[in-house]
């Protein structure tokens, strides 16, 4: 059995997606890993070449599985993936995410030993300029099983057992937006979170949950968010989620308009 899967999907963004695979490729030399290359891209020819050329690895070229996807969004092409997943762990990184191969090896020597099913997990170093590193959970969300205490993982930075997600599917019908917090937080109901205090991956911002640049974006999102909180956690926290996610993410533009 592979110790993870990594799945990673692209549509014409190239450059991002040869840093991804160089790392990828990097850190199976050390771990037995498979990849998972789901491709939305108008030059599907192209992907291949950067495949081709990042992929060296003979181990990994043959457990390597490519799939072909309509352009349907990032979700859709996640769910197109989960089907074929296998190994112990599995791991979804956007392109342009570069694995931390220190934090992200300590995790995964972390998860290995782990004798029952558990969401590992560490914290993203964003590559926008800033270094800023990911907010590390108070009080021990795994515990509380509060959606709202504290800043919910980042799938790149996650390491789920195989068997617990293979039949968890992205709803990007009903949640657009915020499809990745459904999972998470029914993950989250079935299984204890180990938060690693680990730096485990080089993260691209610009993510689909994370664009909010309009008052109309985040009053979706944050209906998206109210709405899966309150589908596991009840009405009231529904409400609150709600109130806390507009005043939190309102004082950034509030800051950006005035600065403009």
């Amino acid at each position: 059995m592979k110790d993870i899967v990594f799945v990673t999907v692209t549509k014409d963004n190239f450059d991002d997606l040869q840093s991804t695979l160089f790392s990828i490729n990097n850190f199976s030399k050390v771990w037995d890993i498979s990849l998972i290359v789901v491709d939305s891209s108008s030059n599907h020819q192209q992907t291949l070449e950067v495949i081709g050329k990042n992929i060296t690895s003979i181990r990994l070229q043959k457990s390597m599985l490519i799939l072909e996807d309509a352009p349907k969004g990032v979700y859709h092409a996640m769910n197109k993936a989960i089907p074929h997943l296998s190994g112990k762990y599995v791991c979804f990184m956007n392109s342009g995410d570069v694995i931390h191969p220190l934090g992200f090896g300590k995790m995964m020597k972390q998860a290995s030993v782990s004798t029952s099913e558990k969401v590992y997990y560490g914290h993203p170093i964003w590559l926008d300029g800033t270094n800023k590193v990911g907010l590390k959970l108070p009080f021990g969300l795994h515990r509380l099983r509060i959606p709202f205490l504290g800043r919910m993982p980042n799938h790149q930075c996650m390491l789920v057992p195989v068997s617990a997600h293979s039949h968890l599917y992205y709803n990007f019908d009903k949640y657009p937006i915020a499809a990745d917090l459904d999972v998470k937080l029914a993950l989250l109901r079935k299984l204890e979170f180990i938060d690693t205090r680990l730096n485990v991956t080089l993260c691209k911002p610009g993510g689909i949950s994370q664009q909010i640049n309009s008052f109309s974006i985040l009053f979706k999102r944050a209906i998206e968010y109210s709405l899966i909180t309150g589908k596991y956690y009840g009405l009231l926290t529904l409400i609150l989620s709600w109130i806390f996610f507009v005043l939190w993410h309102s004082r950034k533009l509030l800051a950006r308009s005035f600065v403009a």
